[in-house]
């Protein structure tokens, strides 16, 4: 039973990445994981 639907593409929403800390020698078990910092932009309608 197939009822997926299709995402629609994402109009009048931009995100910016600010800065990136890799949390592995921060904090033991996190090793390859990262903490992201984004500035998301939406637009009237978007």
């Amino acid at each position: 039973m197939s009822d997926e639907q299709a995402v629609p593409p994402s109009s009048g929403v931009s995100v910016e990445l600010l800065a990136t800390v890799d949390l592995g020698p921060e904090i033991e078990g996190l090793a390859g994981r990262q903490l992201r910092m984004r500035m998301v932009t939406i637009e009237p309608g978007g």
